[in-house]
């Protein structure tokens, strides 16, 4: 076997932990350092795509409080590769096209001699991976801002948490009630 085979299948199974890790404490507020650690891990030895996919899982569980930080960082990364290096699946890529014109309420009513024309036409596909592109990050800051918006309807009730730990002594009633509604 060579390093370089071995290296590779390293990779495999280092993927694997953090993706088993973040699975079972990626929404934890002390999993900072873990979802750091596997962006680090994967824009050394991963491609463009796998870092964007970490960065959109990251981006979607807001629970390092830096998430402005992390999607200054994706918007940076988005801008150093074309949109077919972000995204592994072909297919992926034709929904976020199909995505946009619906978002957009764009009518695609073309016969096919249309759709040849627009193909052909020069700057047709980088006018579609723009769009692509914008698509891709609208979606991502969507569930970005969803997850922040969960984070503060959290905090609410956190914030009149006094006790996080067990104790036999029971909870006044605001404590309870407070525990009811947050749950």
């Amino acid at each position: 076997h060579s390093k370089l085979a071995t290296a590779g299948q390293n990779s495999q199974g280092m993927r694997a932990l953090y993706q088993r890790g973040l699975h079972f404490v990626g929404a934890e507020r002390q999993a900072v350092s873990l979802w750091e650690a596997f962006l680090d891990f994967e824009a050394s030895r991963g491609t463009p795509a796998t870092v964007c996919a970490v960065y959109k899982q990251a981006l979607a569980v807001d629970t390092t409080g830096r998430i402005d930080e992390l999607w200054r960082k994706f918007k940076v990364l988005t801008r150093s590769y074309k949109i077919s290096e972000l995204i592994e699946n072909s297919q992926d890529m034709d929904g976020l096209l199909t995505r946009y014109k619906a978002r957009k309420q764009f009518e695609v009513e073309s016969t096919a001699e249309e759709a040849r024309r627009l193909k052909s036409m020069a700057g047709y596909s980088a006018l579609e991976e723009q769009r692509q592109l914008e698509q891709f990050l609208y979606e991502i800051e969507q569930a970005k801002n969803n997850s922040i918006q969960t984070r503060i309807q959290r905090q609410v009730f956190e914030a009149g948490i006094r006790r996080t730990y067990f104790h036999v002594k029971p909870l006044d009633e605001a404590q309870l009630e407070n525990w009811r509604q947050y749950l």
